[in-house]
């Protein structure tokens, strides 16, 4: 599969809490979402695929909302992979799902899945992966002011591991 420069991810809400899946290489949580196909244009439409591939899910394109849009630095080797292009895109959307006709069918990329309510992710952060926290944290945001969140997010080493930096538009202060 060729992947594009963009990624479109999924805070997905049912009867209150919040769909995460367990990745099977490193036991972690993460969102539903992922890479955009080279082909694909549409990020509802690859979000939409995405749920189907990984969660077995058809989520219609019109359920999800976008909430954020964040440029990222490529890695070197995705800039030489892509003519030297050095950022990219990702669309973070939510979905509130009302009922549920069928079962979750998860794809061999991951182990579980489980709706964890707010508390019960700040009690288990460190079992998320810091990519998906930083998309949760976002949403949160983005429910407190009602604002779609832009800028850029910057992927950095820490002392943990990786950790994400939001760097706002010029024009946009950090309280």
């Amino acid at each position: 599969m060729e992947y594009s420069i963009n990624g479109s991810f999924a805070i997905i809400r049912y009867k209150g809490k919040f769909l995460w899946v367990k990745r099977a290489d490193t036991g972690l949580w993460e969102l539903v979402g992922g890479g955009e196909d080279r082909n694909e244009f549409n990020h509802k439409g690859a979000l939409s695929r995405e749920c189907r591939e990984e969660i077995g899910k058809k989520i219609k394109q019109k359920k999800f909302y976008l909430f954020a849009m964040l440029g990222q630095t490529l890695s070197r080797a995705a800039r030489e992979k892509f003519d030297g292009t050095k950022y990219g895109s990702v669309f973070l959307y939510y979905c509130d799902i009302i009922r549920m006709r069928k079962n979750i069918q998860l794809s061999n990329d991951h182990t579980e899945h489980n709706f964890f309510s707010h508390d019960e992710i700040m009690e288990n952060w460190e079992k998320f992966t810091s990519g998906s926290l930083w998309i949760y944290f976002t949403f949160l945001a983005f429910q407190e002011n009602g604002e779609i969140q832009e800028g850029l997010l910057k992927k950095r080493k820490t002392w943990k591991g990786t950790d994400y930096l939001y760097i706002p538009p010029k024009n946009q202060a950090v309280a």
